[in-house]
């Protein structure tokens, strides 16, 4: 990679940060006032309607943002591209159209079958919940065309304004009219309505209403099998979730679904880092079949986002007493950064998981996603029971490793890529962050005092390693040029 392409695409990364980092920062400042307003039973109800919501996204999902990753270089110009694109923007509200009118009016007869505890007003969040999947139909094809245009500035900034709607509404009907948990379904429609038209108007000379018929074609051989690497970061989330709800309280789901803060924001940075690098990586093994060296960018990637954890493990706790969040939520703060640490397992396979999409056997996708799934519904019978939500994170820990060890395999041993990942320090890092967590969860680390000496070194050592491994690069790229 040159290095006018490594600074276009460290800028982009940055740039994604942005709106990764603002909402994350924000979402732990509001806690006290969404805790003060709601109780953990209410976020327990938000969590089975998402439930319900998830059929029928996994009913709905055709791998589209796999199929335009695959095939966006191969067009020999932008007309075609448009007429592919339209097709695809076209085929794919047909079946969403239909399971939005299917559950508008079954709904009744389906979800009190699945969830003991439905009623009225989970038919009226669901209705809410029903139109803004429907609006948000175009999403893969919006999100795709983003990242692999490079529209970091655009993207983020309707993500941002998203958000801020969605926030500014939901506060207002929650402090102004005392609305109770609807006014979180209200803010993220009206989220959802802004980003969509946003989104549309900017994209507005990119479709057409011209069809190709390839499309078809492509979505059974590229998007169908990769399918399930689409849906099984969420469908795990939501397994945990539902094998909750068999054993547990309503109340101890909502506590569940506020321990993934940490988790959503270091998977946002995981999709920051991958819509930055991701395009120029695809493009040059497209292209001109060349393997690219993914181990710098790992490395940074790496310490980022181990920093990141091991941050939140030893001051969330602090932080939300400083900040006055009602002590009903304080053990989120206990819970977030174990859970986040299946972000830090799982996104290392990014450039496994590029290679595999660009061998064309996405069907790989399948029998890993299929196993991990085994893996993760089989822990979590047997873990939730005994330790409750400790169980749950431990067995998504578990299908996290399950799931790198077999992108790994695929990738380099049966596919025989040799992709240049640093793994000894993937290995260190990995190692030293289960080991403060240990300390953390067993009150080891007790003292403010005690937690930022570990921070400090833990920093010092980060920062060895990078003065270490730019003077190694800086004296390569040195002894090149003298040999030319």
């Amino acid at each position: 990679m040159g290095n006018k392409s490594s600074k276009v695409d460290f800028k982009n990364f940055l740039v994604y940060n942005t709106s990764v980092w603002v909402p994350a920062i924000l979402n732990v400042l509001l806690l006290p006032i969404f805790t003060a307003y709601l109780t953990p039973g209410d976020y327990g109800i938000r969590a089975i309607v998402f439930l319900a919501i998830l059929v029928l996204e996994i009913l709905s999902n055709f791998g589209l943002n796999w199929v335009i990753r695959a095939k966006y270089y191969t067009f020999p110009n932008r007309r075609e591209r448009d007429i592919y694109l339209s097709s695809l923007f076209i085929i794919t509200f047909i079946p969403k159209f239909i399971l939005f009118m299917t559950f508008m009016f079954f709904m009744d007869y389906i979800f009190p079958n699945m969830f003991g505890s439905w009623n009225e007003l989970y038919n009226k969040l669901f209705t809410i919940q029903l139109f803004i999947f429907l609006i948000n139909y175009p999403n893969e094809i919006f999100f795709a065309i983003y990242v692999l245009q490079k529209s970091s500035k655009r993207y983020s900034s309707l993500v941002l304004l998203k958000y801020f709607s969605n926030i500014i509404v939901s506060l207002s009907l929650l402090i102004l009219f005392n609305s109770g948990i609807i006014s979180l379904f209200y803010g993220e429609l009206i989220g959802a309505i802004v980003f969509q038209l946003m989104s549309a108007i900017h994209f507005r000379h990119d479709f057409t209403l011209q069809f190709d018929k390839r499309v078809l074609k492509d979505l059974l051989a590229i998007g169908v099998p990769a399918m399930p690497k689409s849906l099984f970061q969420t469908v795990q989330l939501n397994i945990d979730k539902y094998i909750l709800q068999l054993f547990m309280p309503i109340s101890d789901i909502g506590i569940f679904t506020k321990s993934q803060f940490v988790h959503k924001a270091a998977s946002g940075l995981n999709k920051a880092f991958s819509n930055a690098y991701s395009p120029t990586y695809l493009r040059a093994m497209t292209e001109n079949n060349k393997d690219y060296t993914a181990r710098e960018l790992m490395s940074y990637w790496l310490l980022l986002i181990s920093l990141s954890i091991t941050f939140s493990m030893l001051f969330l706790v602090d932080i939300f007493r400083i900040i006055h969040v009602n002590p009903e939520f304080w053990i989120c703060a206990k819970y977030a950064p174990f859970y986040a640490i299946n972000i830090l397992i799982t996104s290392y396979a990014l450039m496994y998981g590029n290679n595999i999409l660009l061998s064309g056997k996405t069907y790989y996708f399948t029998i890993r996603s299929v196993v991990c799934g085994i893996v993760n519904i089989t822990a979590n019978i047997i873990l939730i029971p005994i330790y409750g939500i400790t169980g749950a994170i431990l067995a998504t820990i578990i299908s996290g490793v399950t799931f790198f060890i077999i992108e790994l395999y695929i990738s380099e041993v049966y596919l025989n890529y040799r992709t240049q990942i640093n793994l000894t320090l993937y290995a260190v890092a990995l190692s030293i962050i289960s080991i403060i967590y240990f300390m953390i969860y067993h009150d080891y680390l007790i003292t403010f005092t005690s937690k930022t000496i570990v921070m400090g070194v833990v920093i010092v050592l980060a920062t060895a390693y990078e003065i270490n491994y730019l003077s190694g690069y800086a004296k390569r790229i040195f002894q090149k040029r003298v040999a030319v």
